[in-house]
């Protein structure tokens, strides 16, 4: 049996590829793989940008959410909410 060594990536499925680029990249500040643009680096973990629709799956939102640490949620969601409305 393979030892898992960590987690690779998570699939963040979409429906528009553009906005959820614009969201992890341009928003959150997110850096893209720079082999693949679809891609978000965390230091721990990559972020996929997956668009199950053209590969004739359905689409299913995650439910689950994915949670991000932050030194402050109430300075980070401030941030967050002036790059947004840019």
């Amino acid at each position: 049996m393979p030892r898992v060594e960590r987690v690779d990536f998570v699939s963040v499925p979409t429906r528009d590829i553009a906005r959820a680029r614009r969201f992890y990249g341009e928003i959150l500040g997110l850096p893209s793989n720079r082999d693949t643009p679809d891609e978000f680096e965390t230091p721990n973990v990559t972020l996929a940008l997956w668009q199950p629709e053209a590969e004739a799956v359905a689409f299913t939102p995650n439910t689950a959410g994915i949670a991000l640490r932050v030194d402050s949620v109430e300075a980070a969601r401030n941030e967050l909410q002036a790059r947004a409305t840019c």
